[in-house]
This record gives structure tokens, sequence and C-alpha cells, in this order.
């Protein structure tokens, strides 16, 4: 029964890490950057909740309960205290969303809810590194076309060099804010890298998916995410 539910519950979660690996990066809604920040929030909610709904059908249904280990212990009681402190705050409700940047309550548990699945159901599974590949890749080609002036995914006829001067911020690729861009890159790139020095399968792909993450980072001037390559090498 214990060999039939923990299968099960690998099963969801791979389900779970491969769209948050492969489709949420990639996903950016309906009306591209102008309410890009609420549907990749709609998106890893939804994803979190069905994987949460089928971890709790597959408790009822074989009466059991993983083991918790001291980490996701830790976890837990990290998510509790943050549920006590978004109630109690002078600010709540709006807490509970975190406003239009969406940082609030419901993050910081969807967040827990992704460290325990992980821990308790993940498998090592090299394909993890190929889907990382992969949206680094499209991202990074989106980016590029923006960065020749494409005006792809920008409202109202903008484009990337429009950032600071006709809207506030910048934005590039199908992360959005050039500095999220620059975290996922930051650690893509390094990823792809190492991959391809190993000699993994389709290396040549990998090294290519580095190259083009690299050239997004320079070519927008992140000096973060550079670092963060550098340090990482």
């Amino acid at each position: 029964m214990q060999t039939v539910f923990s299968s099960a519950a690998r099963k969801a979660t791979n389900a779970l890490m491969c769209a948050i690996l492969l489709v949420f990066p990639l996903f950016t809604g309906t009306s591209g950057y102008s309410d890009i920040t609420r549907w990749k929030f709609i998106f890893i909610a939804v994803a979190v909740s069905v994987w949460f709904a089928a971890a709790a059908v597959l408790c009822i249904r074989y009466k059991t309960l993983p083991h918790m280990s001291v980490p996701t212990a830790l976890c837990a009681a990290f998510a509790l205290w943050a549920v006590v402190s978004a109630f109690a705050s002078p600010w709540f409700p709006q807490t509970l969303l975190g406003a239009s940047r969406y940082t609030g309550l419901v993050t910081v548990l969807i967040y827990a809810l992704i460290f325990i699945a992980a821990a308790l159901f993940g498998v090592q599974r090299r394909v993890y590194i190929y889907m990382i590949a992969a949206s680094c890749a499209v991202c990074c080609l989106v980016a590029s076309a923006q960065l020749l002036g494409c005006g792809v995914l920008y409202p109202n006829g903008y484009d990337y060099y429009d950032g600071g001067v006709r809207y506030v911020g910048t934005f590039l690729g199908t992360i959005g804010n050039t500095n999220l861009l620059a975290a996922f890159l930051a650690i893509a790139v390094p990823v792809c890298w190492l991959s391809a020095s190993f000699g993994m399968r389709a290396s040549a792909a990998l090294a290519a998916s580095g190259a083009l993450g690299t050239f997004v980072l320079c070519a927008s001037g992140s000096a973060g995410g550079l670092l963060a390559v550098a340090v990482s090498a």
C-alpha cells in the first residue's frame, strides 16, 4: 500500500515539477506584459493547488501520511508562522495576496508547498535539466527578438527600448521584469553550461541554450545576473 501511494505521489510531483520548469517560465497569459504578474500567479497557484488536492486524495485513499523530515517540518512551521503573521498584521487582508505584486501569504504558502512536494516525493531526473534548457532557450529567443526591436508582448506599441522612458521599468523575455529574468537566467545558464560540460546527451543544445542566456544577460546589461553566473562558474 505504501509503495503504491509513494509511486502515485511521485507521479503527481513529477507533473508539478514539469509545469514549474517548462511551462511556468514561458507562460505570459493573454495580455502580455500588461498583466503578466497576475497571470503567472494564477498559473502557479492552480498548478500547486492541483498537486495539493491530488496529494490529499492519495492520503485519504491509501490511508497514509508522508513521513515528515526535519527540513519539511521546519518549512511547515515557517508556513504556519506566516499564517499567524499575515492574519495578525495591521494591513490584513492585503497581506493575503500582497497587493499587485502577489507577494503575500498565498505566495509564501505556494513556495512552502513546492518545497515540501520536492522534499517528500521529488526524484532526480535528467529530463528536468532539458526542461530548464528548453524554457531558457525559448525565453531568450523571445528576448533576442525584442532586443532587435520586436514589440511582441509589449502593450500599446511599446518595445524594450521604451523602458524607463515611456513606461516604468524594463521588461524582456517571457519572464517580464528584467531583474526577475536575470534571476531565472542566473540559475538556468549555469545548469546548461555545467550539464553540457559533463557530456550529457544533446550537449550542443544545452550549450546553445546557455549561450543564449549569456547573450541576453550581456545585451540587457544585467550586472547582477552576470555576477551570479560568474560566481556559479
